[in-house]
């Protein structure tokens, strides 16, 4: 660059031009692909009739769904059963299980027969065995909730699908009553703070584990647990004074040692 001269030499201005770099653009962001949900064509009034024509299972679950519900089913009901049959792949004694369990809980729409139809079939419920099975597990489910929610200051309505599967193991795998569960929800309150179902889990399945089964065994436990941190507190404590000593000790030798102190005699010691 002319920065460098031999002596006696006069040094002439050499300009400086910045190196251009190539600058790359960044590039451009894609804008995410929005896909709509997909959602099942209903069939229409002619694929009603010709399937009602060509099927006598099909005519047959129509009658036993009317049956069931107490009313003719006009083209609206006709047109979801036949897609529950025909999308979902669920047999018709399963689909007539659905309209039964929904008509139970007072949901005579056919949004919410859909709905359950739906669900079973992602479940793959395709049998009379499993979906008296599901059926049982939300009953379950439901009442102790609904007893939950009266001890306690839970305010949901219905539980999560993850608080579903705590509660069926805790009551039709373990046998807990729902006074056994307050218990640990008092235990999640007392310990953090708030209700944590994964805290209860861990509290429950320990109890499972130690054989606890009734009220009377959760306060054997919570004794035991008493005594056990008492006496682990004393042996911590009659530790840490002979801590406390000995490191009295030691820091008197460390001091000692780090100023290099000697014992020196003094005049009467040494006779003088």
């Amino acid at each position: 660059r002319g920065l460098l001269i031999k002596d006696g030499q006069a040094s002439e201005a050499v300009p400086v031009v910045a190196e251009k770099k190539e600058v790359t653009p960044p590039p451009e962001k894609k804008e995410e692909k929005k896909v709509a949900d997909i959602s099942i064509s209903r069939p229409s009034y002619e694929d009603v009739a010709k399937r009602i024509k060509e099927s006598d299972e099909v005519v047959v679950l129509l009658q036993e769904a009317q049956s069931v519900l107490g009313r003719t089913i006009g083209y609206d009901g006709q047109s979801v059963i036949i897609q529950m049959l025909d999308d979902y792949g669920l047999p018709p004694e399963v689909i007539l299980m659905a309209i039964e369990y929904s008509l139970s809980l007072k949901k005579t729409g056919w949004a919410s027969i859909g709905r359950v139809a739906k669900r079973w079939s992602e479940m793959e419920i395709d049998t009379l065995e499993g979906a008296m099975e599901y059926i049982e597990e939300h009953n379950i489910v439901d009442e102790t909730w609904t007893k939950l929610r009266e001890l306690t200051e839970i305010t949901n309505r219905n539980p999560t699908e993850k608080q579903r599967k705590y509660l069926v193991a805790w009551v039709k795998e373990y046998g807990y009553s729902v006074d056994i569960i307050y218990c640990a929800y008092e235990e999640s309150i007392d310990n953090t703070g708030k209700m944590s179902m994964p805290y209860m889990d861990k509290i429950i399945r320990s109890w499972h584990d130690k054989g606890v089964k009734t009220l009377a065994d959760i306060q054997n436990e919570r004794a035991k647990w008493e005594t056990e941190k008492k006496k682990r507190f004393s042996k911590d404590k009659k530790s840490t004074n002979s801590t406390e000593g000995e490191a009295s000790y030691d820091i008197d030798a460390y001091m000692k040692k780090s100023l290099n102190l000697q014992y020196v005699k003094t005049d009467s010691e040494s006779g003088a």
